[in-house]
């Protein structure tokens, strides 16, 4: 065990926004964006899932569902990411500071990212987990050439992120 992690950089938070805050954003996107096609452009993209006519009376409906959908992502989402970001924020400026060793890399990519399955000992039971990790490091932790730090909640040792120098920084996508 390496200790307490209490320092959170600025990385740490534009990182910790991106991860927890993209999901919630994507779905309100997408709720406005069924309205919108509907709307204005007499689009119904779910409509290619469905098995009714075009000039179907409840068309009116779908409107309505589709603004209604959007209304309550738009107060869920934000509510759910700040849930996910307070999490994650907590656990790094409360975490405790582990080493932990890379198992396997995925092999698909995205952007400079790639999946990362990792293990960890915290007082003596060992915890397994996945999370994305840069590209140009995973090899180096993979072969043991550079360790890999994670924080990880003592109270609940599943509960873990990857230390600083593991997330891209603030050029990098």
């Amino acid at each position: 065990m390496l200790g307490p992690a209490r320092e959170l950089r600025s990385g740490v938070w534009r990182h910790i926004l991106k991860s927890n805050a993209l999901g919630p954003a994507a779905a309100v996107v997408g709720f406005w964006g069924l309205y919108i096609a509907k709307v204005v452009y007499d689009v119904d993209i779910i409509e290619f899932f469905r098995h009714r006519q075009l000039d179907d009376p409840r068309d009116l409906n779908v409107v309505q569902t589709y603004f209604w959908m959007a209304i309550i992502a738009s107060f869920v989402g934000p509510l759910v990411a700040l849930f996910y970001c307070g999490r994650a924020i907590r656990l790094a400026r409360n975490g405790v500071e582990v080493e932990a060793c890379v198992t396997s890399i995925g092999p698909i990519k995205v952007g400079t990212l790639v999946h990362v399955d990792y293990e960890y000992t915290l007082d003596g039971k060992p915890y397994r987990k996945a999370m994305s990790c840069l590209d140009t490091l995973a090899n180096e932790y993979l072969h043991g050439t550079k360790p890999l730090v994670v924080i990880c909640d003592p109270r609940n040792p599943e509960r873990s992120l990857l230390k600083r120098d593991v997330l891209p920084e603030e050029g990098d996508s």
